[in-house]
């Protein structure tokens, strides 16, 4: 049963809190074996079917956007927490000021992390997909690149980041 491997996932975005049952101390599950670079990649792929199957257009993926996302996900597993407000107190549009990219139209972000499954790339989109909030980001005809970051702290927790974004015209 899927309750029996899950340690945790908690999901964010803006204002809305989704979580599940905190793990146990010693759960005995092999901690994911894919590199990080692997499951930004199967969350991206993931992410493109779902919005290929909607008639959606894929998005393209934007190295600066990965960048950024990757620097939150690395300050989320330093700092141990789960937000789309950073350890300096910026929220999405002042970390992408900070990072000078100013040609934006539209931005948006999903953050998750995840320990103990054995594919904890597959229950974060999972996750994702099952809150309308995330879903809404992930389904939004007007972003067109996004970014995809993920980072496993010390303690074995997997953080993602995703970030979205359509540029000005």
């Amino acid at each position: 049963m899927l309750m029996k491997k899950l340690c945790w996932t908690l999901l964010f975005v803006s204002v809305t809190l989704c979580s599940c049952v905190p793990p146990p101390r010693n759960t005995g599950v092999e901690p994911d074996h894919a590199s990080v670079t692997e499951m930004e990649t199967r969350m991206f792929d993931q992410i493109n079917r779902v919005r290929q199957k909607s008639g959606l257009r894929s998005l393209q993926h934007s190295a600066r956007l990965r960048e950024l996302a990757r620097s939150q996900s690395r300050d989320m597993a330093k700092h141990h927490y789960l937000a789309h407000v950073d350890s300096q107190g910026r929220d999405l549009q002042a970390r992408f000021a900070a990072a000078r990219l100013e040609n934006w139209r539209t931005i948006g972000e999903n953050v998750a992390r995840s320990m103990g499954y054995d594919h904890n790339d597959e229950v974060m989109v999972k996750g994702w997909l099952n809150s309308k909030h995330h879903r809404d980001n992930i389904m939004n005809g007007e972003f067109e690149s996004t970014g995809m970051g993920v980072i496993q702290g010390a303690d074995g927790i997997y953080y993602a980041t995703q970030i979205f974004m359509r540029a000005a015209r």
